[in-house]
């Protein structure tokens, strides 16, 4: 894991992977959902959205693409957005910053698709509305970074 050297912090991302209906575009009649997994026991069994660290070495943005394609299995469309700044927490393992990115899936159709879960880290996955996704998640933070991603799905939709 790798570590902010001016204050000893672990780095680490956090990545809202999201669907939208037959995925090309947004229109009023198109549904979007947001992918949660959810923590095994012993990590605590929380729902929340793909994270992980940055390895030694490794550029953030990509172990933010590579920390999706590990959990979840998925292709995606667009690359990489950067939702909001960073934001600190205390981890339970000190303190940390978390880099905060969305990728939308690359898989058109009328379903989202299946998640190949790391069964290490996560026992299940549900695509979910975005208010359904915020009443889910937790961590007031994350329900600040999802917010993030619909207001700007929302305005992509105004723009279309």
């Amino acid at each position: 894991m790798s570590l902010d050297q001016d204050t000893k912090r672990r780095l680490k991302v956090q990545v809202w992977v999201y669907w939208i209906s037959s995925g090309f575009g947004m229109s009023l009649s198109q549904e979007v959902k947001i992918l949660l997994l959810k923590t095994k026991p012993e990590r605590g069994s929380l729902w929340q959205p793909v994270t992980g660290g940055v390895d030694a070495g490794e550029e953030i943005e990509s172990a933010a693409r590579r920390e999706a394609w590990e959990e979840t299995g998925l292709s995606f469309r667009h690359p990489l957005c950067e939702l909001s700044k960073p934001f600190e927490f205390e981890s339970r393992f000190g303190p940390a910053v978390e880099y905060p990115y969305a990728f939308e899936v690359n898989e058109p159709s009328d379903q989202p698709p299946q998640v190949r879960l790391d069964s290490r880290e996560h026992d299940q996955y549900v695509w979910l509305s975005p208010k359904e996704a915020q009443e889910k998640i937790q961590f007031p933070a994350q329900v600040e970074v999802l917010q993030c991603l619909i207001d700007r799905i929302n305005q992509k939709n105004k723009e279309n």
